[in-house]
């Protein structure tokens, strides 16, 4: 399995691997691609080309990861890499903190481009539909760009985390960055926390989203009535938000 390749330290820097036809994991239980220790650092793509643009994105469908107490859970868990042209179709993707339907926590220089994801997405905190949590740094390149979800984010049963987003749960920089992070994205899927819910981000942290929009819906779960940290499209912010926008009468 790829993920044991890579998650026993194999090199994967300055490699492309290629994705050359679809994947259905019905009945087998995955294993999130990259960890802290050993994180994919390669080009992961899932498209074929004709004259250098993307005419095919290939489909991994029915993946099921059942990780309840793990941390960065996702077809791939911690990435520094490049992911792109991937779609993942009917995902079961359940993890304790940063959890998404294609990279639990993309790091550094890590980008996910192309990228869709259907299905459900649980976890405590970090929930996103495309990546849990996801770092700027001071890029001059998208981290997310061109993805969507039409999935459902939700929270684990009696979690009291934080950061629920269509596309990102927690996007972050330690300085404020010049460039978008999250950009030309849209989420037409459910987003349901407990804090912080938003439906393109859930927590927006120093970053830019810039061209993105929410036709979903958005609640949150619990006892609280506290509306102030939820919106449709960033929950909490203390970053940039340029030219996005909602379906009032969705998310109404």
């Amino acid at each position: 399995m790829f993920s044991t390749y890579v998650n026993s330290g194999q090199v994967t820097a300055g490699i492309t691997f290629q994705l050359t036809s679809s994947i259905d994991l019905t009945g087998l239980t995955w294993s999130p691609i990259g960890t802290e220790t050993n994180p994919f650092a390669g080009t992961f793509n899932g498209g074929s080309y004709n004259n250098g643009e993307v005419v095919n994105c290939t489909i991994i469908s029915n993946i099921t990861v059942n990780s309840l107490s793990v941390d960065n859970v996702g077809l791939f868990g911690y990435s520094t890499g490049t992911i792109e042209n991937i779609g993942v179709v009917n995902g079961q993707i359940c993890g304790q903190n940063n959890v998404g339907g294609i990279v639990g926590y993309s790091f550094n220089s890590g980008t996910v481009t192309g990228c869709y994801f259907t299905g459900t997405v649980t976890g405590s905190s970090n929930v996103g539909g495309i990546v849990g949590r996801c770092y700027a740094g001071t890029t001059t390149t998208p981290r997310v760009s061109k993805c969507f979800n039409i999935g459902t984010v939700s929270p684990n049963s009696g979690t009291s985390g934080s950061g629920f987003g269509g596309i990102v749960g927690w996007a972050w920089s330690e300085s404020n960055v010049s460039n978008p992070t999250i950009k030309d994205c849209y989420n037409s899927g459910k987003v349901i926390g407990t804090t912080s819910v938003g439906g393109v981000a859930g927590i927006n942290f120093k970053t830019i989203i810039s061209t993105c929009y929410f036709t979903g819906n958005i609640g949150t779960t619990g006892a609280s009535t506290d509306t102030s940290d939820i919106g449709s499209v960033v929950g909490t912010n203390s970053g940039t938000v340029n030219n996005c926008y909602y379906d009032k009468q969705m998310c109404a």
